[in-house]
């Protein structure tokens, strides 16, 4: 028996190899693309944990150093550069637990009523930003901030933006804080 081939049957034979070698050299370009994008995503990551850990570190050194002596205006001033732009909403938190011990009060609680007007998911970090503020305004006896919070308190009860179990803690917190301000303002001499 002898094979006979057309020149048809040659052309198909042509096609079949050029798409199959079409779809190889594609592949191979597909996998390096792959690859390099995700050794650049490794890279990425790991510089930003190692940017949050120096943040992170910065930050609680500036916090117990702040314990002992209120900070210079230089170091102030960065922390509530932190609080207000700070992409990272863990680090915002532990900057604010700064503020309390700084000299530039008015500033301070300047920034953390701000910060109670922070709605976004993200750089709220699901309502933790706003919540560790009130904290903070009612440890420092901040009474300019009530309507603040109570604006932050009736955001989060008509909105609902949490689920149940963070609204609880959410409003539990944040009620108390309002109080002891709202304490401190009738306590306040007149």
């Amino acid at each position: 028996m002898r094979l006979r081939f057309t020149i048809r049957d040659l052309l198909w034979l042509a096609l079949v190899v050029a798409m199959g070698i079409g779809w190889w050299i594609d592949r191979t370009r597909i996998e390096g693309l792959l690859e390099q994008s995700s050794t650049a995503y490794v890279k990425e990551v790991s510089l930003n944990g190692r940017e949050y850990e120096f943040q992170r570190a910065r930050i609680t050194a500036l916090f117990e150093s702040a314990q002992n002596t209120a900070p210079r205006p230089e170091v102030t001033a960065e922390v509530i550069e932190a609080v207000r732009h700070h992409p990272d909403w863990a680090i915002k938190v532990r900057a604010m637990a700064i503020l309390p011990y700084v000299h530039e009060r008015e500033q301070a609680i300047d920034v953390l009523i701000e910060a109670t007007k922070d709605r976004e998911a993200d750089s709220s970090g699901g309502g933790n930003v706003p919540l560790y503020a009130t904290t903070y305004l009612a440890d420092m006896k901040a009474t300019r901030a009530i309507s603040a919070i109570e604006d932050w308190i009736a955001f989060v009860t008509q909105q609902r933006p949490y689920d149940d179990k963070a609204q609880s803690i959410i409003l539990k917190q944040s009620t108390k804080d309002l109080a002891t301000l709202k304490a401190s303002a009738e306590s306040m001499p007149r």
